[in-house]
């Protein structure tokens, strides 16, 4: 091969290479900096305790919405460091929404949960604690205790948890729109 010839080649090899850059940097999802309904509302009732005077808490250290399973451990991580309760309410808002659901939407979270959440979690390298028999995981929804993949999920930062919950949201679209206030 000649060096004109190469040269030639290379630059060829350089725009192919710059076109499916582009088109890779096209396919990735923008990441968001800012929470979304289901966040911002979880936000203000966490914060909306003695504590806070009911302000808007977004610069609290709030990293990801918790379950309601995950609370209670929190909450004792908090009282061992001696924080008091209300600013750590404030950091661990809990998700809440499935509190709002109707039966119908209990069931079709039951076979989100099964069919897409419970795999997009351990694809993005979190375990799944075993998925209980719809009847009981209706129960406990009913008793105050609902399970959910994200009981074993803990991230490091809020940015993650944004990343993370759009990869694999908490609660499927349709039911996160029919929840939000009109």
């Amino acid at each position: 091969m000649t060096p004109t010839s190469r040269r030639g080649a290379l630059a060829v090899v350089a725009l192919l290479a710059t076109a499916a850059l582009a088109a890779c940097a096209a396919d990735r999802p923008v990441l968001r900096a800012t929470p979304n309904e289901a966040e911002l509302s979880a936000v203000i009732r966490a914060s909306g305790f003695n504590g806070s005077g009911g302000r808007l808490e977004l610069g609290a250290p709030w990293i990801q919405l918790w379950t309601q399973a995950q609370l209670p451990a929190a909450i004792g991580v908090c009282l061992d460091r001696g924080i008091p309760v209300d600013p750590c309410y404030a950091a661990h808002p809990v998700d809440t929404r499935v509190y709002a659901m109707s039966a119908t939407q209990r069931a079709e979270l039951y076979g989100y949960y099964l069919t897409f959440l419970d795999r997009c979690l351990v694809a993005q390298g979190f375990r799944v604690g075993r998925i209980p028999e719809r009847a009981a995981f209706l129960i406990a929804i009913n008793d105050g205790r609902p399970w959910s993949p994200y009981d074993g999920v803990t991230v490091e930062t809020r940015d993650d948890w944004y990343a993370l919950s759009d990869a694999c949201p908490p609660v499927p679209a349709d039911i996160d729109d029919a929840l939000q206030p009109r």
